[in-house]
């Protein structure tokens, strides 16, 4: 494993970690959950947590676990901008004309994030 911290680690990087059960996709999460919470109440950079992404998390552990076929991106936290929609995440775009809208579908960026793997971690 590299000396670098998680959150540091570049996705491909992560993605090999996860792979090879050097890390677990929950361990990944958590670091970074704890990241964003010393950091961003005085950077405000995260405004949405997705509220599926332990569950997310603890299904693609259990995939390397069993062995099943993997993604790329499998087990990567990854964030979006909030001005692109996500499935089930608010979506408000910084605005307050936007302000509560939950999307019904993600933007074809988000679903090809998820379809290699990557778990949603937030809006930024």
């Amino acid at each position: 494993m590299s000396t670098q911290p998680i959150y540091y680690q570049d996705a491909s990087s992560l993605a090999e970690l996860i792979r090879n059960r050097e890390i677990s996709p929950v361990e990944v999460l958590r670091i970074h959950h704890e990241r964003i919470n010393s950091l961003n109440p005085s950077i405000n950079a995260i405004v949405t947590l997705s509220d599926s992404a332990i569950r997310e998390a603890e299904t693609a552990e259990k995939m390397v676990l069993n062995g099943e076929k993997l993604g790329p991106f499998h087990g990567v936290p990854f964030t979006v901008k909030d001005s692109i929609d996500t499935s089930n995440v608010l979506t408000q775009r910084g605005s307050p004309v936007f302000k509560g809208r939950v999307p019904d579908a993600d933007a074809t960026s988000v679903a090809r994030m998820k379809t290699a793997g990557g778990i949603l971690l937030g809006k930024t």
